[in-house]
């Protein structure tokens, strides 16, 4: 009787000489390899395989790898990412396109871009080419132009090939939250730093600072609106504790003294709120209830003083305290810019060298961080509109799709997505450039992909 179990013929036997001899230059093969590397690397060579593991990992979890592509950047500066001894970067890029590749090439739920999106990225990308003929900063813009072909287009397009099920998405939207809760917990445990070139130490004195403070401060502030809305994912009895973990926290953002990212997480909670209370009350509670015991909370809680001051001046008076900040003066010269360049824009980077006379010391200003403002200056009007349709046709296929639905958890999916949308729309106005405000595009992406394919049956999670 023959056994079920498929068999391999043996192929020829090797003398046991010759199979020696084959196993001693295998052996030697990596010993050389590995001779080089630590000649090359020196002691950072004792992390590759560390590094491979890792790798290996997010290659099977896409959405995870997604995650840490589009937020570790902002982190670049922090402890135990700046010793990394590679761009951590370029080599989440370098990932990201493997798996897209092996995607495309399966061919297995990927979807396309919808036009309205693709096309202005696009437009966005041939106007950053041709501004580089008359760009005022051309190194710089030089450097733009490759951040965004590389970069932010992968952040913007990657959703419609990685997050292809609801448990897709919602394994990048756990990520982004666990992540938050530690990088809020080192930030209470480590050391203030800053990013070369963007802060100083004086800006660090009385206000958190891990790797810097406007992007940490956005991305807890993201993390803190997904653990707001997550008992409305999930079933899990766990779930119950993230509005919890939202307030601490946004109480640590808070200690950025972040005036922007602060301002946005607010007004952005009251538009999730005002949503939630159309057709889902328990959804409404849960955020309501966490803001209340969080502004109970908080007069208990110390926040560092420069921090609690910043925030409380931009409360009790926030155009006068724009009208103080160095943002006001980029604004004006953005629109100076603008007012001479109206059509085609003054160049990719021009900005930069235009306002290079108001740098204060130690800092480079090189953008007027307000994402509409620098598009418009260095692109020109065009461009403009098409940023303008890729974020606002998200916007409208989302929120079309949010009033037709009567699943109350796709609503509650639906609006976590339009309050991350939100979120970036707000921010992006006064901080960032457009390869830094890649978040946006992001969440647009995410609102294109929900608003007009919807996600394949959820899975357990």
């Amino acid at each position: 009787m023959l056994s079920g179990r498929l068999v391999t013929p043996a192929g020829p036997k090797l003398p046991p000489l010759l199979g020696g001899l084959r196993e001693a230059l295998v052996a030697a093969g990596v010993a050389i390899v590995a001779t080089a590397f630590a000649v090359t690397l020196g002691p950072a060579a004792l992390a590759l395989p560390v590094a491979a593991a890792a790798a290996y990992v997010l290659i099977r979890h896409p959405p995870v790898l997604l995650a840490l592509f589009v937020f570790v950047p902002y982190f670049e500066a922090a402890p135990g990412v700046s010793a990394i001894p590679f761009d951590p970067t370029a080599g989440l890029a370098v990932l990201v396109v493997f798996v897209l590749v092996r995607r495309v090439a399966s061919g297995d739920g990927l979807r396309m871009p919808p036009a309205p999106l693709l096309l202005p990225l696009l437009l966005i990308g041939v106007a950053i080419l041709l501004g580089l003929l008359w760009s005022g900063a051309p190194e710089y813009g030089q450097e733009k132009a490759l951040k965004y072909f590389t970069v932010t287009l992968l952040a913007a397009l990657a959703p419609f090939a990685l997050l292809t099920t609801e448990r897709d998405l919602l394994r990048f939207l756990y990520t982004i939250a666990a992540g938050a809760v530690v990088v809020a917990a080192l930030t209470l445990v480590t050391e203030p730093t800053v990013a070369e070139g963007i802060a100083t130490e004086y800006d660090t004195q009385g206000r958190y600072s891990f790797g810097g403070q406007i992007f940490p401060a956005r991305f807890l502030c993201t993390g803190a609106l997904i653990l707001f809305l997550l008992p409305g994912l999930t079933r899990s009895r766990w779930a119950l504790l993230a509005p919890l973990a939202a307030v601490g926290v946004t109480i640590v953002a808070s200690g950025y003294g972040a005036r922007g990212p602060m301002a946005a997480f607010f007004a952005t909670l009251v538009a999730v709120a005002l949503i939630l209370s159309v057709r889902s009350g328990r959804a409404l509670a849960t955020v309501v209830v966490a803001v209340v015991v969080g502004a109970a909370v908080l007069p208990f809680v110390t926040v560092p003083d420069s921090a609690s001051e910043r925030l409380s001046e931009a409360a009790r008076d926030p155009v006068s305290t724009l009208r103080g900040d160095t943002r006001w003066i980029l604004y004006n010269q953005a629109i100076e810019l603008i007012e001479g360049h109206t059509v085609f824009g003054a160049g990719t980077g021009t900005f930069g060298a235009y306002v290079s006379i108001v740098s204060p010391p130690r800092q480079r200003l090189l953008y007027p961080h307000n994402i509409f403002l620098e598009v418009w200056a260095e692109l020109g009007i065009l461009p403009l509109l098409a940023y303008m349709l890729a974020v606002g046709g998200g916007a409208w296929v989302l929120m079309r799709r949010l009033a037709a639905t009567d699943d109350r958890h796709e609503r509650n999916l639906l609006t976590l997505a339009f309050g991350l949308l939100v979120f970036n729309f707000l921010v992006t106005q006064v901080s960032g450039d457009i390869n830094d405000n890649r978040t946006l595009l992001l969440a647009a992406s995410l609102a294109w992909l929900l608003g007009s394919y919807g996600l394949r049956a959820r899975e357990a999670v």
